[in-house]
């Protein structure tokens, strides 16, 4: 694969990555009420 390539599927997983951290603290942060805490 060319550099570029390689790059540009960098960008996108690392996109990806954030979008699901997001979302994953957006949950937690939603339902930290209702779960007993640690």
């Amino acid at each position: 694969m060319d550099p570029l390539t390689v790059l540009s599927l960098i960008n996108l997983g690392s996109a990806i990555v954030v979008n699901v951290l997001n979302i994953a603290s957006d949950v937690l942060a939603f339902a930290a009420p209702y779960l007993p805490h640690l």
